[in-house]
């Protein structure tokens, strides 16, 4: 079985470098950026099954959403997850708002946030779409 796709947009280099590893660790194929503005190169050589986009990040602070291809042969839903280290509720809050697909919360340790990661991996199959859809 092929390892799933993450991107983790975070302008942390220390945060992003941090969860890149892990995420490779635990199976993932796992890039990391450091803003939307590095995401076009990147399509071109690497289309994920999953972004995680830190709330932070000076583009996705006012709530920009990452443009991922959805027209042509690579149309397809790509999860939008937003991270943050923000209460919970702030957090579902901030990601409704935004129209993430779902959030994740740094809060809980790094343990518990690849849990969750895994969990959110087994919700939603490799091309993006959620399972049962």
């Amino acid at each position: 079985m092929e390892a799933r796709r993450i991107l983790i947009i975070d302008d942390s280099d220390i945060m992003r470098r941090q969860l890149v590893g892990a995420l490779r660790d635990a199976g993932y194929d796992c890039k990391g950026i450091p803003g939307v503005d590095a995401l076009p190169p990147l399509l071109d050589s690497f289309t994920p099954d999953m972004v995680l986009v830190d709330l932070f990040t000076p583009e996705t602070g006012g709530g920009l959403r990452p443009g991922l291809p959805r027209d042509g042969k690579e149309a397809r839903h790509v999860p939008f997850v937003l991270m943050s280290a923000l209460p919970e509720e702030q957090l579902a809050a901030r990601a409704r708002q935004i129209g993430a697909d779902t959030y994740v919360s740094k809060r809980k340790g790094f343990q518990a946030f690849l849990s969750d990661i895994d969990a959110l991996a087994r919700q939603y199959r490799p091309n993006g779409a959620p399972d049962g859809a």
